[in-house]
């Protein structure tokens, strides 16, 4: 809009209006004059004295009569343009009259117009900010939306992140814990292993001398060697009883503290879950009452400042009542988006929750998988004599349908019959129990199994 020169809010004032009314009318009533005003007749001619005698006065008297004007002949041409004059003077005074109340009403009709004029784009103006506020309001709604949005989806995020990390330091914990036992195991099988072979060979040894020695005595040796056999029969056996024995036990401790733990990790993740939605709610609470505050301590001050300036304007309570209105109207609206995005995030844990599940039951699928797979082979595996404490590593990978690709010994026995064993076991077991679903078949490409004769 251009701005309004200020000569037009100086004709507004009431005194300059009259003069300016005024002067036109004058110049109205010069105008008029000048064009309906008759000239007045030229003056007469002086009249001239000269005495003469009676006589002569006589003679002359009747020329006079016809020459000279008789006073009504004198008269009517000054009185009759008297009368002509006043008459246009009144008319031309109630022209002009007539024309300044036109001008007036005119000029009034004009001031009327620019009044209303004025008022029309001042409530076009008003309702031009009143809509560009409310533009600016809802612009700022949907940016503040949208940052609580990102604002929790990177809380998720990073919450998501940190439960992975800890997972995956977990694992890695377990894993490492895991290789230092199956070394430690490793070392201690080998150390077991020579400490045999040396008792052994001197044991062969010794009898090959006792032998050689006692060839003679071939019979009481015989016997000897029956009882020693016996006897060696009845160890083996008590030993085997036991290792039975304490492996049982071991393996009803294992499973015990496994579901010990799988029972403390379930009831600690549905804590973590409960508080969790707690503070996610709490907090998308607390964000919606400030922001409801910060927004109703605005509305005030705007509302206070409106009012202070429509002090007298009979549109105050209307206006007020509609404030209050739009006022309750906001606040419902961010109580609203404020419970919506506390569910958004109730809704989101609960996935995540129900992920976590999934996967467990994911992993503690594939355990049982490849327990059956272990069971199929041990169950086709038989052991060469004399293959005490031997053991070996052996890679298997399979195809979809559970046939065996390849068998890779990752460390073997030092024994030739004993991976012979193992990898006809392997074979006649062949087609191995695998999980129909591709998605999970991609964690059975490749198994590692650890064969122990003292499995």
């Amino acid at each position: 809009m251009m701005p309004k020169p200020a000569c037009l809010d100086y004709l507004k004032n009431p005194v300059v209006q009259s003069l300016v009314l005024h002067g036109g009318l004058l110049l109205l009533l010069v105008g008029f004059s000048e064009h309906f005003v008759p000239e007045l007749p030229a003056p007469s001619p002086a009249i001239q004295t000269t005495l003469v005698p009676a006589s002569a006065l006589a003679a002359e008297v009747p020329v006079a009569s016809e020459s000279e004007p008789t006073p009504e002949t004198l008269e009517e041409p000054i009185t009759t343009p008297t009368r002509v004059s006043t008459s246009a003077i009144q008319d031309a005074q109630a022209k002009a009259d007539k024309l300044a109340k036109e001008k007036a009403e005119k000029d009034a009709q004009a001031k009327a117009d620019k009044i209303a004029k004025e008022k029309a784009e001042k409530e076009a103006q008003a309702k031009a900010d009143k809509l560009a506020k409310e533009k600016a309001e809802k612009e700022a709604q949907a940016k503040a939306d949208k940052l609580a949005k990102e604002k929790a989806e990177k809380d998720a995020q990073a919450k998501a992140d940190k439960i992975a990390k800890e997972k995956a330091e977990k694992d890695a914990q377990a894993k490492a814990d895991k290789i230092a036992k199956e070394k430690a195991e490793k070392e201690a099988q080998a150390k077991a292993d020579k400490i045999a072979k040396e008792k052994a060979e001197k044991d062969a040894q010794a009898k090959a001398d006792k032998l050689a020695k006692e060839k003679a005595e071939k019979d009481a040796q015989a016997k000897a060697d029956k009882l020693a056999k016996e006897k060696a029969e009845k160890d083996a056996q008590a030993k085997a009883d036991k290792l039975a024995k304490e492996k049982a036990e071991k393996d009803a401790q294992a499973k015990a503290d496994k579901i010990a733990k799988e029972k403390a990790e379930k009831e600690a993740q549905a804590k973590a879950d409960k508080i969790a939605k707690e503070k996610a709610e709490k907090d998308a609470q607390a964000k919606a009452d400030k922001l409801a505050k910060e927004k109703a301590e605005k509305e005030a001050a705007a509302r206070k400042k409106l009012q202070d300036a429509l002090k007298n304007n009979s549109l105050d309570q209307e206006m007020a009542d509609l404030e209050g209105k739009i006022a309750a109207e906001k606040q419902a609206r961010l109580r609203k988006q404020a419970a919506l995005a506390a569910q958004q995030e109730a809704e989101r844990l609960a996935q995540a929750k129900a992920q976590a599940d999934k996967q467990r039951e994911q992993n503690e699928l594939i355990k049982k998988y490849k327990q059956r797979i272990y069971e199929a082979i041990k169950n086709e595996w038989l052991i060469p004599p004399k293959s005490n404490e031997l053991s070996a590593q052996v890679r298997i990978v399979l195809l979809p349908d559970g046939d065996v690709r390849s068998i890779v010994f990752i460390k073997r026995s030092g024994n030739d019959a004993f991976d012979a064993s193992i990898e006809v076991a392997i074979k006649k077991a062949a087609p191995l129990p695998v999980p129909t679903e591709s998605a999970l078949f991609n964690e059975f490409r490749s198994l590692t199994f650890n064969f122990s004769s003292k499995d």
